[in-house]
């Protein structure tokens, strides 16, 4: 709750490490960037049930020279573009 910061509910685990997240404007579905360190599928791309909290994979980030650094911010344009 932003009037109390009280905790409303609490949703289960992501089930990956993530170090970016966003929201596509025109569908609003949540997206995760899993982090090199991830156990579960690292340097790749997730959605997020907002209901669950239960990531699912969308695919592995196609990235030259990805292999050392983490993405640690994304964002979508407002025509939906990541």
């Amino acid at each position: 709750d932003p009037m109390t910061a009280q905790v409303l509910s609490t949703i289960g685990a992501i089930g990956f490490a993530i170090t970016a997240l966003a929201v596509h404007p025109i569908t609003g579905v949540l997206y995760g960037g899993t982090s090199n360190n991830s156990a579960n599928n690292p340097r790749s791309l997730i959605t997020i049930n907002v209901a669950t909290g239960a990531g699912t994979l969308v695919g592995p980030y196609t990235l030259p020279n990805l292999s050392d650094n983490n993405i640690t911010d994304f964002t979508f344009d407002l025509n939906g573009t990541l």
